[in-house]
């Protein structure tokens, strides 16, 4: 019995032992008696790190004929190595190829590797920092690190344009491991923002670098990553004795601690001051401004009117997109304090030197090199909108524009004497709508397409007090965005351009006579104050409350206008709509009529469908895709709902939207703002 325990002991030692020995080198038989053992696929890469050197080891190829493989290992190609073949590269380092294995799929390659004597390396590495670095500094302290490479850095390999530069990032070391750090988990989208002093290389002929930068505010532990790389394609950099296209790497580890100095930097506008995630509504100049604080991992940014500012530091300004100045005073733990200062007033505007005329698109708009006018979009207007107006601005680019600003949303506008550019839809921009109804347009139906039909579009420019004022919309937001399209590349003429569009071609086409706006109508008093107290009525209980109005009402405004309105008798005829012989929406009488239009069948409300069928349309608390399969016009949620559930879930979209809408705009104002 005894021997019999001794027996199992003596097998459990020799467990242990191969164990140990495994994780020391060996395994599946194989020993390996270098710093690295690895069991690898064709192109799979493998990193390993050793005394501040990173290596990336690929396998480019394994061949199963001739039982080779063959590896790239920092940039380096290897011959094409067999079973106990070994290969030293550039900087001393030697791969060895124990095992092939090739019936396996896909077939493997086993390898030992050996870091070789990192003293002798040729290999371009960050061999000092002086000086060096401290265990602990203060909240933003400013610090300079002077990086040499090690003496086989080649001189006369390096320039402005071909050589090696030096970049860093810092990073939260409670986030990270140090292993982490080198081999790529701590990417540049986890750093830090820190204020980078000076970033360069002291002479571009030797390997020196200098590094100048603050460390964080915030007390904590960090990493600071020096990387030294190839500005140039790796193969070019230096040749065959340079480790060619290594991320050589250099961690300083290091805490900050104390509190941060608090500054008191001299305001001459609005001081403010904010905790993290709070909000305040600040009046600057005649702007109303809602402004939050966000802090990321101990830095500040600044929600302002829904546009971001970049991360902020103490002392650095940044101009919003409506010129608002802000000054950084001073950054806390726990807060952030800045001075807020109107911008300079935008330039004067002045009218257009040459003729009133769409073929003078887009000069009537350009004053040397910059924007003479503004581009307007509705206060809730579609994203669409937002785009088609973007479309248009950077098409000014091409004209040698490089300030392309004035980007103003409708309730902004108050002063019609400057030059615009509005787009978007009479019933999603107010300022459309008032433009066309100064000039004597005013007739709309329940689709606000003012005449356009599914593929149209059109081009308005009127003069307002010798300004241009030019209107960009179509029958829906899609023909909008196609109008603005047109506008970049085609030359129009006129003041009204009618836009089709053929396969996502814009064609231009003179609207037909017959469709010419009739003469001014004659007054009717007493008729036109019950018109205007009807469309009151209607504009406080579903205009103001962006709700669509419900088309009897419509049909009933239309009578009245009717009624109030007598037309001339030298009026045009009606004309009778062309038929086509591809109908997109549902025919009824010869006539094709878009897929959700809805009218009585009798006494029936009915829609046309998807499927090009009419159908009649639906109760509450019936299933649903689009609003006008509903009696309500409202399907949301996949459910056709009362009005007052309507008005509870467009409340619930615009502020799900607000920030959408809001991101938009801001993106739109910086991307085009003086």
């Amino acid at each position: 019995m005894k021997n019999k325990i001794l027996g199992i002991m003596i097998l459990l030692v020799i467990c242990l032992i191969s164990v140990s020995v495994a994780q020391a080198g060996c395994s599946e038989g194989i020993c390996c008696d270098k710093d690295l053992w690895a069991k690898l696929s064709e192109n799979e890469l493998h990193f390993a790190h050793a005394n501040n050197v990173e290596y990336e080891i690929n396998v480019i190829v394994i061949s199963e004929t001739s039982k080779e493989a063959k590896f790239k290992i920092n940039g380096q190609i290897t011959d094409a190595l067999s079973e106990g073949e070994e290969y030293t590269l550039a900087d001393d380092s030697v791969i060895e190829v124990k095992k092939i294995i090739t019936d396996e799929s896909p077939s493997k390659v086993i390898i030992c590797f050996d870091y070789g004597n990192l003293q002798n390396s040729k290999s371009i590495n960050i061999a000092e920092v002086t000086p060096a670095p401290q265990q602990k500094y203060a909240p933003g302290q400013e610090v300079t690190f002077r990086l040499k490479a090690t003496e086989n850095f080649e001189n006369g390999i390096a320039s402005p344009d071909e050589g090696f530069n030096i970049q860093f990032y810092t990073f939260d070391a409670t986030e990270f491991t140090e292993d982490q750090m080198f081999h790529g988990a701590g990417i540049p989208g986890d750093y830090i923002p820190v204020d980078i002093v000076k970033q360069y290389n002291a002479n571009f002929m030797s390997p020196h670098w200098t590094a100048t930068f603050n460390v964080p505010q915030n007390p904590g532990k960090y990493y600071t990553l020096f990387t030294l790389y190839c500005s140039r394609d790796q193969n070019t950099c230096g040749h065959d004795n340079v480790l060619r296209g290594a991320h050589s790497k250099y961690l300083i580890k290091y805490e900050v601690e104390g509190d941060a100095p608090r500054q008191n930097y001299a305001c001459d506008g609005h001081k403010a001051i904010l905790a993290d995630g709070e909000k305040e509504t600040y009046v600057i100049g005649r702007t109303e401004y809602e402004i939050k604080a966000e802090k990321h991992k101990g830095n500040f940014k600044l929600n302002v009117n829904g546009e971001y500012t970049d991360w902020l530091y103490i002392e650095t300004k940044q101009t919003m997109a409506d010129r608002l100045q802000i000054k950084i005073l001073d950054v806390g733990s726990d807060d952030i304090t800045f001075c807020m200062t109107p911008g300079p007033a935008p330039p004067e505007q002045s009218q257009p030197e040459n003729k009133i005329d769409l073929s003078n698109f887009p000069e009537l708009f350009i004053k040397g090199n910059r924007l003479n006018g503004n581009f307007v979009v509705g206060d809730q207007a579609p994203a669409d909108d937002v785009i088609a107006a973007i479309d248009i601005s950077v098409s000014f680019q091409k004209y040698g524009v490089s300030k392309t600003g004035g980007a103003m949303l409708a309730s902004e506008v108050s002063n019609y004497n400057r030059n615009i550019i509005s787009v978007g839809r009479p019933c999603d921009n107010a300022v459309t709508a008032q433009i066309l109804r100064s000039n004597g347009i005013s007739a709309y139906d329940s689709n606000c397409s003012y005449g356009l039909k599914p593929g149209q579009a059109v081009v308005y420019l009127f003069e307002y007090n010798e300004y241009a004022h030019m209107l960009v919309f179509g029958y829906s937001r899609l023909e909008t965005r196609k109008a603005a399209r047109a506008l970049t590349f085609q030359k129009l003429k006129g003041t009204r351009q009618w836009l089709t569009f053929d396969e996502d071609m814009p064609q231009p086409e003179e609207p037909p006579e017959e469709t010419a706006e009739p003469e001014p109508a004659r007054d009717i008093p007493e008729c036109q104050k019950e018109l205007e107290r009807f469309k009151k009525e209607l504009v406080e209980k579903y205009d103001n409350k962006g709700l669509p109005i419900p088309e009897s009402f419509m049909v009933k405004y239309d009578s009245l206008h009717k009624s109030c309105f007598g037309y001339t008798e030298n009026q045009k005829p009606p004309v009778t709509e062309e038929t086509y012989e591809d109908c997109p929406g549902c025919r009824k009488n010869g006539a094709c009529m878009q897929i959700g239009i809805r009218f009585l069948e009798g006494d029936a409300p009915v829609y046309c469908d998807i499927d090009h069928a009419f159908k009649p349309q639906k109760e509450n608390g019936k299933t649903c895709m689009n609003n006008y399969e509903c009696l309500s016009n409202t399907c949301q949620d996949g459910v056709c709902q009362s009005m007052s559930e309507q008005i509870q879930g467009i409340q619930r979209e615009l502020e799900e939207q607000k920030s959408i809408l809001e991101k938009i705009m801001g993106f739109f104002k910086r991307m085009f703002s003086f």
